[in-house]
């Protein structure tokens, strides 16, 4: 729950209507792809414990021959992740001397009047647990600024 990469998100138009470019970039840190190739070696080794094996069949997708080798469990992981959680961080809130923030602590876009973010996008790294009840929070907070 915290990587190493970050992912992008790219306007593909001018017009407010196209939808964005969103890439994850899951894994395309060195450190990142080794820990999920570990976790993944030690997920195997459990699943294969005596304790399970006598209730399991067989394990599905995956072999002995892809464990041996990084580069080919690398590939496996890459080609069958997926996320569970909502991205966060695309639109990042930080300090005025912060290049990379999008909005201030208020939500408000900088150097665009009158607009607000209120959701994941604006928090600032990527939170250990789902993000729900944290969005719902910064979405209740900013809601309360805008009202007053």
């Amino acid at each position: 729950m915290q990587p190493r990469a970050a992912g992008r998100l790219e306007l593909t138009s001018a017009d407010a209507r196209m939808p964005p470019k969103l890439t994850l970039d899951a894994a395309g840190h060195p450190e990142d792809s080794r820990r999920l190739v570990a976790g993944v070696r030690r997920a195997w080794r459990i699943a294969r414990s005596a304790e399970l094996t006598s209730v399991t069949v067989r394990i599905l997708g995956l072999d002995e021959h892809t464990l041996e080798s990084d580069a080919e469990l690398s590939a496996y992981i890459r080609a069958n992740m997926g996320t569970f959680c909502h991205a966060v961080g695309t639109a990042r809130m930080g300090p005025n001397e912060d290049s990379g923030a999008v909005v201030d602590q208020y939500g408000r876009v900088r150097g665009v009047d009158n607009v607000w973010v209120a959701d994941a996008s604006i928090m600032p790294a990527v939170l250990r647990t789902a993000p729900n009840l944290t969005t719902i929070m910064i979405g209740e907070r900013i809601g309360e600024w805008l009202r007053a």
